[in-house]
């Protein structure tokens, strides 16, 4: 079953219209350690959306050392509508059936479809889209401080 009402809005966007920003900040658990490496199982494709989002989503703390399988299945989803859509425009949309010679729809477009669904299920897992974030609620990392006020508050 999926979530019900509407998909929350960002801290940002709540504070400019001047509502209460509920639950700002609230901590969750997260795996400690280094980032997930990409499984060896992934297509090429797949490797390259990879080293396209991981790095996004290690920097947003999306994704821990316990997301690797799952995020892999978003790459390898994400692959192959790339793959879908390289092979629709080479192909055409519609192809002719060898038993009855009738027009159908290319088998493709069933692959793609199904990647698409995963690929929305699973962004929204790794807080890809903006209402996705807001509803993540991932704990605001530490500002590092400048050097001219640390040098200053020790003189």
């Amino acid at each position: 079953m999926g979530k019900r009402g509407p998909s929350p809005k960002p801290d940002d966007l709540r504070a400019v219209e001047g509502t209460r920003p509920r639950g700002v900040g609230v901590s969750v658990p997260a795996p400690g350690g280094p980032p997930p490496e990409c499984p060896a199982a992934l297509s090429e494709g797949a490797r390259q959306v990879w080293a396209r989002l991981a790095p996004v989503c290690v920097e947003m703390g999306t994704l821990t050392s316990a997301d690797g399988e799952l995020f892999g299945i978003l790459c390898q989803a994400l692959a192959d509508d790339a793959w879908a859509r390289e092979t629709l425009a080479r192909e055409g949309r519609v192809v002719q059936s060898r038993t009855s010679g009738y027009l159908m729809p290319h088998p493709a477009i069933g692959i793609q479809r199904t990647a698409w669904a995963t690929a929305m299920r699973l962004s929204q897992r790794f807080g890809l889209t903006p209402g996705d974030r807001a509803a993540l609620r991932i704990p605001p990392a530490a500002t590092p401080r400048d050097p001219l006020d640390e040098f200053l508050d020790n003189t």
